[in-house]
């Protein structure tokens, strides 16, 4: 009997304790986050931060926070991607992410459609930026590959997949977001966008992507749909080279589906654009052009290059054309790039190579350096 009460008693010791534990575990927690939100304040699209706002801070430490870590269950992290303030959730997420978390795809899928916006630091600026496209960037990772041409020896980088980053997502996983993103209605972010500019055709997936073009208007898909290389979508492409909207997914389209119809509306195009009185300054589609123009390695491509060369209307154009051949080379271009470099030493920086960095993750290697 006394054996029976004592066991009892021990029990409840240990139930007391184990109590006074988890509470004392839990205020703990309760109080980082607090202090966090405290620190950033209560609303996130508040005064725009600078350098002495604890929320710049959050920003630069790419909203990892130790104390949270140190301090949280993986099921606290969860729930706090419930929490109504985005900057909490960006926490929680960069932690469970930390901690290689078998829930993370299923925590991001959640949040896809938020509407949230989190101030974010690229480079030197502070901008707001969608809250899907935060989580996504902290478990995707990308790598700078040094580059060089063998004609004119100049020196570049394009970003590639890595794995580098900690915490992030395999490559199966990023696969299957990608599909997640694409087949997810009411998603408007960033982050499908990269998904369609990386995609790879799989029949499965072409009437859903002839959706997004079709019916929905999305013209970041047009590329995509034009890897299907199918003949009955010959019509939309030109369609879309001779509208108002999404001439710059028009234009790539053509790269990845160069039928000959095409090629007299690129021109057409071109000498719009580079005709003074009616270029409207859109420098992503001059690049595009000049992209697409790679897709026709003729002497009469070669000539309307080496004309474009001298060319002036406040843009760079033997930038842009370098840029093109370079990065999608062929042997009868060789020449034109001793001249371009020739004529002004261009300089092919991550300023002229921004619009097609996310190019290596599509249908092969951007430029020869990358096939090793």
């Amino acid at each position: 009997m006394m054996q029976k009460r004592i066991f009892i008693l021990l029990n409840l010791i240990i139930l007391i304790a184990v109590k006074g534990f988890t509470q004392k575990s839990n205020s703990g927690f309760q109080h980082v986050v607090d202090s966090i939100i405290r620190q950033i304040g209560t609303s996130n699209e508040g005064n725009y931060p600078d350098s002495t706002k604890p929320q710049y801070e959050a920003i630069h430490s790419g909203f990892y926070n130790e104390k949270l870590d140190a301090v949280s269950s993986e099921d606290q992290l969860i729930k706090l991607m419930d929490n109504p303030h985005p900057v909490i959730k960006c926490y929680a997420f960069s932690c469970l992410a930390n901690r290689h978390s078998k829930h993370l795809m299923e925590v991001l899928n959640k949040q896809l459609k938020s509407k949230d916006l989190v101030f974010y630091l690229w480079a030197d600026i502070v901008e707001l930026r969608p809250l899907p496209d935060i989580l996504i960037q902290r478990v995707t990772s990308f790598c700078n590959k040094a580059c060089k041409d063998p004609v004119t020896k100049m020196s570049f980088t394009v970003k590639v997949p890595c794995k580098d980053k900690e915490g992030s997502l395999t490559n199966a996983e990023v696969h299957k977001l990608d599909s997640v993103l694409i087949y997810t209605d009411g998603v408007d972010s960033e982050a499908r966008s990269i998904a369609l500019i990386s995609y790879s055709p799989k029949e499965k997936d072409y009437q859903r992507i002839r959706h997004l073009v079709v019916d929905e208007n999305i013209y970041d898909a047009l590329p995509a749909l034009a890897r299907f290389k199918k003949p009955g979508d010959k019509e939309l492409i030109k369609k879309n080279l001779n509208g108002k909207n999404g001439l710059v997914f028009a234009a790539a389209a053509v790269k990845e589906f160069p039928d000959q119809s095409f090629y007299p509306l690129i021109l057409n195009l071109i000498k719009k654009e580079t005709n003074e009185d009616t270029y409207d300054g859109d420098v992503l589609l001059l690049r595009e052009l000049m992209v697409a123009l790679t897709e026709y390695p003729t002497e009469e491509t070669l000539s309307l290059y080496t004309k474009l060369i001298s060319l002036q209307i406040n843009e760079p154009m033997g930038d842009f054309i370098l840029t093109a051949i370079t990065l999608h080379a062929h042997k009868i271009f060789e020449p034109l790039k001793k001249k371009i470099h020739s004529i002004d030493g261009p300089w092919l920086g991550e300023d002229v190579l921004d619009s097609y960095e996310m190019h290596s993750t599509t249908g092969g290697p951007p430029c020869p350096c990358l096939k090793n």
